[in-house]
């Protein structure tokens, strides 16, 4: 199953070097639905009885698979799943997520997921994928395992194990990572919702587009263990890459400190960008810019007792600069909007004016070769 490159309306990217400074992306104008924990005990469980999944090829998505209960996804019923080739779980039949695991939350054709080990996995090369429901404990557990499974390309690459488990009552999900061994590409592991706005993940956001492995990993996502936030803050990127005589549209989400909406205001922007407070802790940005430079835009937010200002920079990059329909950095360059947490630039410095990393390249040139090899 493939899908074609999705249509450009606006190219975002990261500037500079950044750290992500929260465990998760909180919803602007609530509080956070889950919370992630790193503490619970590692065990894979029993599959025998386990229903196979033998029907999955590279670069595909299928299903629905019965969960065996009513699972509540962030704050939605689902009885059915669907499986991506690549390494997550999703309740919708959306895109198999090739060739690469990417940044979410991002408002893309991959959305309302479940991410185990997110890269560019090939069934046929090796190993079993198959799920199982456990009714023997007083709470069900679905239990979807992919085992032994081989990256694109396959041996002598390593191969990986691991479980996603849902569980009935408390609605909480855990990743059990026995080996999740990386190819040298980018890997995702996280959650994310229906619309691609919200999203959670472990270790300080490192396994959202990383290079990393795991071994006898296990993360838990708890529902309704809410996070209120500490202060108000913003929660875009900080440092943004756009073409020129492109529409932009860029949604500024904000959070406060006692999870209420506050007033978002506009203090300082170039003419050719129009502002809104969409008056739910989010504000919109758009405009047609068709002059190459880096613009300062300076917003602020009132809780209601502070007033946090916030100056985010928009470099407006020549025309075409950012577009390879072939690779997965372009792919996610293109998705309207970008939404993450809060972020800081590491060292104050920028990491060149294509905003790309090696592993980014990495993945391009994968990319390109797989499509090579396949014609």
């Amino acid at each position: 199953m493939r899908f074609p490159p999705k249509l450009k309306s606006a190219s975002y990217c990261l500037l500079t070097t950044v750290a992500l400074t929260s465990p998760y992306t909180q919803s602007a104008g609530s509080c956070a639905p889950y919370s992630v924990d790193q503490s619970a005990a590692f065990g894979l469980s029993s599959m025998i009885g386990a229903t196979p999944v033998t029907t999955l090829t590279d670069d595909d998505t299928d299903g629905p698979y019965p969960i065996g209960f009513d699972f509540s996804f962030f704050d939605q019923q689902y009885s059915e799943f669907y499986i991506s080739s690549n390494g997550f779980i999703a309740f919708e039949n959306t895109a198999n997520g090739c060739c690469s695991g990417r940044f979410i939350p991002t408002n893309d054709s991959t959305n309302n997921l479940i991410s185990a080990y997110w890269e560019d996995f090939d069934p046929p090369e090796g190993g079993t994928i198959s799920y199982r429901l456990d009714a023997s404990a007083a709470e069900k557990i679905l239990i979807v395992e992919f085992n032994g499974v081989y990256n694109f390309n396959g041996p002598p690459k390593p191969n990986s194990t691991w479980q996603i488990k849902l569980f009935e009552d408390s609605n909480n999900i855990e990743i059990h990572c026995k080996s999740c061994n990386s190819d040298g590409g980018l890997n995702t592991q996280g959650i994310e919702n229906q619309d691609g706005t919200i999203a959670y993940s472990a270790n300080n956001q490192d396994r959202i587009r990383k290079d990393f492995s795991l071994s006898n990993d296990v993360v838990r996502f708890e529902f309704g263990n809410i996070n209120t936030p500490t202060e108000t803050q913003f929660h875009t990127y900080q440092f943004l890459k756009i073409e020129e005589r492109q529409p932009m549209k860029l949604i500024i989400r904000t959070s406060t400190f006692d999870c209420n909406p506050g007033t978002i205001s506009l203090v300082d922007a170039p003419s050719w960008i129009t502002f809104n407070d969409n008056g739910d802790g989010t504000a919109t940005l758009t405009g047609f810019p068709t002059v190459t430079l880096d613009y300062p835009v300076t917003l602020t937010i009132n809780d209601g007792v502070n007033i946090i200002e916030k100056t985010f920079h928009i470099e407006v990059v020549e025309q075409d600069t950012l577009t390879d329909d072939d690779s997965s950095e372009k792919k996610q360059a293109t998705s309207t909007p970008i939404n993450t947490s809060d972020v800081e630039e590491n060292n104050q410095s920028r990491s060149g004016s294509l905003g790309f990393t090696l592993l980014g390249l990495i993945s391009l040139l994968r990319v390109f070769r797989k499509k090579h090899l396949l014609n």
